[in-house]
């Protein structure tokens, strides 16, 4: 399986994080999630030994790549979807970065048309923590099967959306750099709800607004939405005093211009090279 494009400069060496200063302290939260227990039974991470979760044979990547959206019900294990949700948790509240119009302007500009700006206004993990880059290559299996084709990548984050938190209209159209300077398309983007007990009373609903009924969805236990991108949609105010909890990404195709995808064929045909350039 390809890996998750991780952000920063940061990897796991033998349960240690490793940055550029170096050897770090141990981190607390990868001992959390490796040793998290459920009731008395104590559950380790399943995922990555071929498919997981209880959509296998139920959903292929080819059948979610024809529909312009699916939603997907008991998309994991519940007790693997337990497991996220209780390891999510226990960060802590320095390790979530507020995302709020400032932040939300920026983004605005990758619309894909001259709408007005999208506003948004919750929290994500932050994007350098350890604890994302470690759920990062932990998650990342539960999502690859369906997601990322040949020559894809996967970008993945946590949100976190609390009383009076939304986003307004947008497509999640955009390029994104990674690799140093590679661009790539977002292609397909996939939201995991883990919240238990939720009714579209307590607000916090994806809206798909390209529906001339605009259909609402509920962030629902263990439900998955997916849909080709661009797509107009937005998540209704959280009106309950509670916590909604998401993993959400897109997966990525690289951008490759004429004279990128000429030079790539010449390196791959060392003949043609020659006989072009001589």
């Amino acid at each position: 399986m390809g890996r998750v494009s991780v952000l920063v400069c940061m990897v796991t060496v033998g349960g240690w994080m490793v940055s550029g200063e170096g050897r770090e302290a141990k981190v607390d939260v990868t001992k959390q999630i490796k040793n998290a227990k459920l009731g008395k039974e104590e559950v380790q991470w399943q995922c990555g030994r071929g498919m997981c979760g209880r959509w296998d044979g139920m959903a292929t990547r080819e059948g979610i790549e024809n529909e312009e959206m699916s939603v997907i019900k008991n998309y994991l294990k519940d007790e693997e979807a337990r497991l996220i949700v209780s390891t999510i948790r226990k960060i802590p509240d320095n390790q979530w970065v507020q995302i709020d119009n400032k932040r939300a302007r920026v983004f605005g500009k990758h619309n894909v048309t001259k709408r007005a700006t999208v506003e948004m206004d919750y929290k994500m993990l932050d994007l350098q923590g350890k604890e994302l880059v470690w759920l990062r290559q932990q998650l990342e299996p539960y999502f690859t099967d369906l997601f990322q084709g040949e020559g894809q990548k996967l970008s993945l984050f946590v949100g976190k959306y609390s009383q009076g938190s939304f986003v307004t209209s947008h497509t999640d159209g955009g390029v994104v750099t990674l690799d140093g300077n590679d661009r790539y398309d977002r292609k397909r983007a996939f939201i995991l709800y883990l919240n238990e007990e939720w009714s579209a009373e307590d607000g916090g609903l994806f809206m798909d607004e390209e529906d001339k009924n605009h259909p609402t969805y509920s962030p629902s236990w263990n439900s998955l939405v997916t849909f080709k991108v661009p797509r107009w949609h937005l998540v209704t105010p959280v009106t309950a005093n509670k916590i909604r909890w998401s993993v959400y990404g897109w997966s990525l195709e690289e951008r490759v211009d004429i004279g990128t995808r000429f030079f790539r064929f010449l390196l791959a045909n060392p003949l043609v090279a020659l006989v072009c350039c001589s």
